[in-house]
């Protein structure tokens, strides 16, 4: 895949992000999120990028849409959010029908393979993008692309799943092949980044708040079982908290990290 999200276009809607899963990724991390963190972890990303309003802003897998609602609305910035899973890009697109008019005005969606129709150079000031380069197979020629539709003293950040220390478990490995991952360890961002010509590369490995986060989730999942039970079957119940406790395993246990990246032009 060259910059695909993912070789078969499918694989997303028919897998990881059904509608059934995307309700069920709802509960967790909560009304229009699909990412680590959920808002949460926003306010931190926003003042790391110092956005200025008037901004373009790239939403690289852009998912429910919940990261570009927050960035327009806080930092006054344009978000065009691009997501290869049409699941995904209705749902946002029908929260952004719902959506204020000023932030109408300032977010807009677009089902895109970027492999078939990119950008053109100097298109953003930003790139933004949470949980997704994980599916990217070809990473490098992604990099280059983002390096080329930054204007010059643009800045990307990424947070993204990677491999952790203590990643050849069997059925680590099972996992990452069943969701079709290439998953690399977070010091391979910095020298790919670099390799394109990215300036000011900074690394930070933020598992242990991952495991706070997955934590917290776990608990909370726990405490509203029978909430949770009024609109899912004991099965569906009992599959997420499953699921979750499993991600917080492979954390726990150097399996997988989760790591933010950020980079100037």
């Amino acid at each position: 895949m060259a910059c695909n999200l993912l070789e078969n276009k499918a694989f997303l809607d028919d897998n990881q992000y059904t509608e059934e899963n995307i309700a069920h990724y709802e509960l967790i991390f909560g009304k229009q999120f699909v990412s680590t963190g959920g808002e949460t972890t926003l306010e931190g990303f926003g003042q790391k990028l110092q956005l200025k309003p008037g901004d373009n802003v790239l939403d690289f897998g852009s998912g429910l849409g919940g990261s570009a609602f927050y960035l327009a609305s806080t930092h006054e910035v344009n978000v065009l959010g691009v997501d290869l899973s049409q699941n995904m890009i209705m749902k946002a697109n029908d929260y952004l029908d719902a959506a204020n008019p000023q932030i109408k005005k300032h977010v807009q969606f677009e089902l895109r393979d970027v492999n078939e129709r990119g950008f053109s150079p100097k298109s953003f000031d930003c790139i933004f993008t949470r949980e997704t380069i994980v599916h990217i197979q070809n990473k490098l020629e992604l990099f280059k692309n983002f390096h080329e539709w930054l204007v010059e003293g643009g800045k990307l950040l990424i947070s993204d799943y990677c491999l952790g220390p203590n990643p050849s478990s069997h059925e680590f490995q099972g996992y990452i092949k069943s969701r079709n991952y290439n998953m690399i360890p977070l010091s391979e961002y910095k020298v790919l980044l670099q390799k394109v010509g990215f300036t000011h590369v900074e690394v930070t490995d933020m598992t242990d708040i991952c495991i706070e986060i997955l934590n917290r989730d776990v608990q909370r999942l726990h405490a509203m079982k029978q909430e949770l039970l009024l609109k899912l079957s004991v099965e569906e119940y009992e599959h997420i908290v499953a699921g979750w406790e499993k991600k917080l395993n492979r954390c726990l246990n150097g399996n997988q990290g989760w790591g933010m990246i950020f980079a100037n032009k």
